[in-house]
């Protein structure tokens, strides 16, 4: 027997040894093993491209394959049945999942997309898509505090904590540290640093600043 890529030639001409084989000429094709007189002849286009703008050519033809076919994206293959023996290939297009669900199986020949939906609070999705899942919402980090919820379609929003100051005299070059009542993070700044800041200060701020005397 001949393998893939190559058609029979003749018998072994003793025992034990393989069958006289031949390599396919440019333009055909074995796909099997096989004893057969000669090679297939590649298809010169994709079927039902004369019919259908949306069958593309994505491989060649090879010794062993025939050239490949695909639908061009946001199309599936499907094969419509016009006769008892004659099924020709058509692009149809693929169902989109909407936002608030993520795709479970992506469309493939014959077969659509299956979306399935996010879990609130869990996972979401703010986009129409055939191929992204849902995605997991994110986790506001510890110096963070959630703003809004995530929801099926909404990831979400965090935003930073209010941080809350003490402000104490240093020594006598009138240097303070501001010092955080959560954290117990201290910051050392000079008086006229202090006095610009709080030149610029405004009530939409998230700091609030604590005087001690």
């Amino acid at each position: 027997m001949c393998p893939p890529g190559t058609h029979w030639v003749s018998d072994c001409t003793s025992d034990g040894q393989q069958d006289i084989c031949a390599p396919c000429p440019i333009g055909y094709y074995q796909s099997w093993y096989n004893i057969a007189y000669w090679c297939v002849p590649c298809s010169t286009e994709c079927p039902g491209h004369d019919n259908d703008s949306n069958i593309v050519q994505v491989a060649a033809c090879t010794n062993t394959s025939n050239l490949k076919c695909a639908c061009s994206e946001g199309y599936r293959m499907h094969h419509a049945r016009h006769h008892r023996h004659d099924r020709k290939p058509i692009c149809i297009h693929v169902t989109s999942c909407h936002e608030g669900e993520g795709v479970k199986q992506q469309a493939g020949d014959n077969v659509d997309t299956k979306c399935e939906p996010c879990i609130s609070g869990f996972t979401f999705s703010n986009i129409n898509s055939t191929t992204e899942p849902c995605t997991h919402c994110t986790v506001c980090s510890g110096n963070e505090v959630v703003v809004t919820q995530c929801t099926t379609s909404k990831d979400t929003v965090c935003g930073l904590k209010e941080q809350h100051y003490d402000i104490r005299v240093l020594d006598e070059d009138n240097h303070f540290w501001f010092e955080n009542t959560e954290s117990n993070e201290s910051i050392r700044i000079t008086l006229s640093w202090l006095l610009t800041c709080l030149c610029f200060f405004t009530p939409y701020q998230s700091t609030q600043l604590y005087v001690i005397y």
